[in-house]
């Protein structure tokens, strides 16, 4: 049997009936919440709706997500936790404030930069192979390995620079500051490390076919 979820805005969780609920919801999966923890979270709503009273409407769901612990969905705008973890929350409701106070453009980079994600990672290799294999040895190959480098570091900078913000905006709100960049932090790494595979493989060919 599937957990239940919560489905609430988080202007009704800052009420007391809405905390109520969560903590019903903590309880029925045998993840009570103590009282510094609700306390906390309290805290940390608060900071948040105060300086961005416009995040009341903005939808959150407590339950299993599938997802590694959080996300945000634009399109819905909810956010989407496995629990209620200030980190977490505050990393996915940075991505709200960034999204919803954005243009088209930026909402449009971001769409881009994220689906090509997984595929300017797999394809590195056979691309490094193909420049190898069908380009004339020499500079000609030297340039394009080098123009593949820029152009898959111009593909995940606008991921990362969201990254980034939304995990810098988090720790100006949580309670625990130090909970939350070890909670963030391993993340963010993950981000960057995935980012320098593509940078790597052209640079590593690079310096192959110079012998």
């Amino acid at each position: 049997m599937q957990p239940p979820v919560l489905l609430t805005t988080l202007g009704t969780l800052a009420q007391p009936s809405g905390m109520n609920q969560l903590r019903q919801r903590m309880q029925s999966v045998r993840e009570p919440l103590s009282e510094a923890q609700v306390s906390q979270l309290h805290n940390f709503l608060q900071s948040e709706l105060s300086s961005h009273p416009g995040l009341e409407k903005t939808k959150l769901r407590v339950g299993p997500t599938g997802m590694g612990g959080g996300a945000y969905l634009p399109e819905k705008n909810i956010v989407s936790v496995d629990r209620p973890d200030t980190a977490i929350m505050g990393h996915e409701l940075g991505h709200a404030k960034s999204i919803q106070s954005s243009g088209t453009t930026y909402k449009t980079l971001q769409n881009i930069s994220r689906r090509l994600w997984s595929l300017n990672v797999m394809s590195a290799l056979p691309a490094a192979a193909a420049v190898a294999a069908l380009m004339a040895p020499g500079a000609t190959q030297l340039r394009a390995l080098d123009r593949l480098t820029a152009a898959s570091i111009g593909l995940a900078a606008p991921v990362l620079i969201e990254e980034a913000g939304a995990s810098l905006d988090a720790l100006n709100h949580v309670p625990d500051k130090l909970h939350a960049t070890a909670k963030l932090l391993p993340g963010f790494a993950s981000y960057v490390a995935m980012a320098s595979v593509p940078p790597i493989v052209y640079q590593l060919s690079k310096r192959f076919l110079r012998g």
